[in-house]
């Protein structure tokens, strides 16, 4: 895997949702439905990270490991779980933009309603929940995927020397 390819997948998709949510602003704008769906369905998601981020956190190191090898494995933990973390503030960062909106459109005679400060603030809003729903479908391979690594590392340390 080349070392620029997380970049290259990060820009691809930053692309997408920016083209996406610049497409799909028209039809967000002033829409009450959507905007109660963007916020049900990213209150959720965001308590179902912390969920599985709990359940997957098992902090556990090699006990027999030297200090090198513990460094490392804690440098490879934090890489997985702030990836995660990042995911989580971006669906916190969802909901405070589409609170922002609520909050500044909310008055009956606002001014604000057709502002360009309303259009700026739902393109930030669709462009987060667009990316961080792209991430989020490659969540449940990544948690498998640490899951599955853990228990080769464990299962590993438990097979029969070999005597010959």
């Amino acid at each position: 895997m080349n070392k620029y390819s997380p970049f290259i997948k990060f820009i691809c998709f930053a692309i997408a949702a920016a083209f996406l949510a610049w497409k799909g602003q028209p039809f967000a704008h002033g829409n009450e439905k959507a905007i109660e769906i963007i916020i049900n369905v990213f209150s959720i998601l965001a308590g179902f990270l912390i969920a599985i981020l709990t359940l997957f956190s098992d902090m556990r190191f090699d006990e027999s490991a030297n200090w090198r090898k513990l460094e490392l494995q804690e440098a490879v933990q934090q890489q997985k779980f702030g990836k995660h973390s990042l995911l989580f503030f971006t669906y916190l960062s969802v909901l405070i933009s589409v609170f922002l909106v609520i909050l500044l459109t909310g008055q009956e005679n606002s001014s604000l309603k057709d502002s360009s400060i309303i259009t700026c603030l739902e393109l930030v809003y669709l462009f987060l929940a667009i990316l961080s729903v792209i991430y989020s479908l490659f969540l449940p391979s990544n948690l498998l995927k640490i899951r599955k690594q853990e228990f080769d590392r464990l299962h590993k340390s438990k097979l029969p020397k070999n005597s010959n």
